[in-house]
């Protein structure tokens, strides 16, 4: 009876381990630049998800071509689909707000490759958490995949609770060198926001 407490918590742990993603340290590091300023830089967020900042908010980003800390700017990468909070169930109908035959959208090459085993178009029993099954179908176009109940739904599985919920898309967004270097002292360009990070970071 003990070892299958055990083991029942060690899954219950494993499920729930992005939960408790270590924090990002508060201290600064230093980089140097290729002309050889030194920078003081934070990290944020935490394991899971994370960016760098300035000591007063800017979000910078390595560029590997020039070698170069340079303020970061937003892409749009693709719309895609995210749990919505509302779980899935067989038999009841969503809220007014989810909208059926939504698909993911790509801007630029985006997502994994092909899940192994899918069935395009084959409905497939899952079963949620709690124990209730639903009927989810595999859906491809352009090179991506999802999931929807069998009436349409889109569906995406919710990281911490491990629910298939019902899915909203929203636009998905990754920081990229904007070829204007950070340096020291010097103000940022005009109107330039602080805080930008990308969309995972955004959830959190």
């Amino acid at each position: 009876m003990k070892n299958i407490l055990c083991i029942v918590l060690f899954f219950m742990l494993l499920g729930t381990s992005s939960a408790f993603a270590v924090p990002a340290s508060p201290f600064p590091m230093e980089v140097k630049q290729p002309d050889g300023t030194v920078l003081e830089l934070y990290r944020k967020g935490d394991e899971a998800c994370n960016w760098v900042e300035t000591a007063d908010g800017y979000s910078v980003i390595h560029n590997p071509e020039s070698g170069y800390w340079e303020y970061a700017q937003t892409s749009l990468q693709a719309l895609e689909l995210f749990s919505s909070g509302v779980v899935a169930e067989k038999g009841v109908q969503p809220p007014a707000h989810i909208k059926k035959g939504i698909a993911p959208v790509s801007f630029v090459p985006y997502g994994p490759p092909q899940p192994s085993g899918v069935k395009v178009d084959a409905a497939e029993t899952v079963l949620q958490p709690d124990g209730k099954s639903i009927v989810l179908v595999w859906k491809t176009s352009a090179g991506l995949f999802w999931r929807t109940t069998h009436d349409g739904y889109p569906v995406a599985q919710n990281p911490r609770t491990g629910f298939w919920e019902y899915a909203v898309r929203e636009p998905v967004v990754a920081l990229v060198p904007s070829r204007i270097l950070y340096r020291p002292g010097v103000e940022a360009p005009q109107g330039w926001a602080k805080h930008q990070r990308p969309t995972g970071c955004q959830r959190r």
